[in-house]
């Protein structure tokens, strides 16, 4: 799927069009489902061919794949992803599944658990030569999975960019928006000593530092970014996670704010907007008494919403009026400041 768009995008950074990607995506899993089909016929005739099973195989082959599946799931979820990638993991049970069959069964298939462990020693070289084709003609500096998606930092003349699962998250040049999303709170917080900040991370706590904060909690839920975002920025930004004041969280933001006891005077969600389920988690009547309870008198929440200067799409205005009217629910007062983005106050 990675190579597929140096042959279906016109531009590298083109987004495809919805039947385009419904029509590869039909066709990449009919070739999946096609094999899988496939490989459960083989299985199948292999063991009944050497266990003498009867008709009674294809039931027990059902319950053992079951059964595998749910351990595999388990496996991969709880320890696999941590530490292997998706083309790793795939060809580390492959080379059991081939080990169990060649060992216990017939040595004729030895060939397909050398081909395994072949593959699984490529498996690194493949990965990256497939995420060079997936963003070029951009430097891709190192990629890695996560349990969050696939993180991706690419190099520039100015510094790094950060992309996960494809969508840019961070640049290590300072933008607009940083400005906009620290100093509009900070201002309007009165006397504002600690602060809370989930999502984004160095050009946020570099702004926030211009303030006189006594403490600032910054949560990161994926380790795998902030891996890559300690190790590609520079020497300025590292210096900053190093601050006394500051105190870096690898947690879930929305878990945090749940079990927190602490008060903040003002808490800076940065989170992209809820186009997804992971992100759409932080915009929810439920969150928002969350933060409610853990700010001061005169705390202040700000998060941003994308904006449109001429004219705005009938999903933008929907999701722009649904948050306005939850927050609503949970706050006495929300303002909106419009800028290069709807900042809810």
């Amino acid at each position: 799927m990675r190579f597929s768009r140096r042959f279906l995008q016109k531009i590298p950074t083109e987004t495809l069009g919805l039947s385009t990607t419904a029509a590869f995506l039909f066709l990449s899993v009919l070739l999946v489902s096609f094999l899988f089909g496939v490989w459960f016929v083989w299985a199948a005739k292999i063991f009944s061919e050497n266990r003498n099973s009867g008709d009674g195989i294809s039931g027990r082959l059902y319950a053992i794949e079951c059964l595998g599946a749910v351990l595999g799931g388990l496996l991969t979820s709880i320890f696999f992803i941590k530490y292997l990638d998706a083309l790793q993991i795939s060809m580390l049970f492959s080379l059991i599944m081939f080990a169990f069959i060649s060992f216990s069964i017939s040595k004729k298939y030895l060939i397909f658990f050398v081909l395994s462990v072949a593959l699984l020693y490529m498996s690194v070289p493949i990965k990256n030569l497939s995420t060079k084709c997936q963003w070029w003609p951009f430097n891709v500096v190192e990629s890695k999975d996560s349990p969050y998606g696939k993180v991706t930092v690419l190099k520039n003349e100015d510094g790094c960019d950060f992309y996960g699962n494809s969508n840019k998250i961070y640049s290590t040049i300072l933008q607009p928006k940083t400005e906009e999303i620290v100093h509009i709170p900070m201002l309007l917080a009165s006397n504002c000593k600690s602060v809370l900040l989930i999502g984004n991370s160095g050009n946020n706590v570099s702004e926030i530092l211009k303030h006189p904060v006594e403490k600032i909690i910054y949560i990161e839920p994926d380790y795998v970014f902030f891996d890559f975002l300690y190790r590609y920025s520079d020497d300025k930004t590292k210096c900053l996670f190093r601050n006394t004041k500051v105190k870096v969280l690898l947690t879930d933001g929305r878990f945090y704010v749940k079990n927190t006891k602490e008060k903040f005077d003002c808490v800076i969600l940065d989170v992209p907007p809820p186009v997804t389920g992971l992100a759409n988690r932080y915009f929810t009547n439920e969150f928002f008494h969350g933060v409610k309870n853990i700010l001061s008198e005169k705390g202040v929440l700000v998060f941003s919403l994308p904006a449109s200067e001429n004219y705005m799409s009938d999903e933008l205005k929907l999701i722009s009026a649904s948050i306005f009217k939850t927050v609503n629910n949970v706050f006495s007062y929300c303002y909106i400041i419009s800028a290069s983005y709807n900042y809810f106050i």
